[in-house]
């Protein structure tokens, strides 16, 4: 998850933790394509709003790294107007997200993935 609101974070991370993922948490945009690139989860989740570097800029900079181009990226915004197609996100939440919305989107996600069953963690990054 790549947020850097504390509440917003708190909120993801134990929706997610308590459905069984795996969660890593940066508050900052630089960090949190530094942590996909050496992570590599099978998620990450982005808000837009961010003080040192915006969620649109971090969403490019993880689609121009070879290394996450494919990731699977989510964005959870109170703002969604601010992306457009160059953008190439997998899903969009609104803010304030539903419980039953993130992880119904989590997982739909995660299957389009078709990670063998025999794994034993599921990541996520936020």
């Amino acid at each position: 998850i790549i947020e850097d609101d504390p509440l917003a974070q708190e909120l993801l991370s134990r929706r997610l933790t308590a459905a069984g993922y795996r969660v890593i948490v940066e508050s900052d945009g630089g960090a949190g394509i530094w942590r996909a690139r050496t992570e590599q989860p099978a998620l990450v989740i982005c808000d837009l709003h961010m003080p040192m570097a915006p969620g649109e800029l971090v969403i490019l900079g993880l689609r121009l790294d070879p290394a996450t181009t494919e990731l699977p990226i989510l964005v959870v915004s109170a703002d969604l107007g601010r992306l457009g197609p160059e953008h190439r996100v997998d899903g969009v939440l609104a803010k304030p997200v539903r419980p039953a919305d993130l992880l119904a989107t989590v997982e739909r996600l995660i299957a389009a993935l078709d990670l063998p069953r025999s794994r034993p963690e599921r990541g996520v990054l936020r």
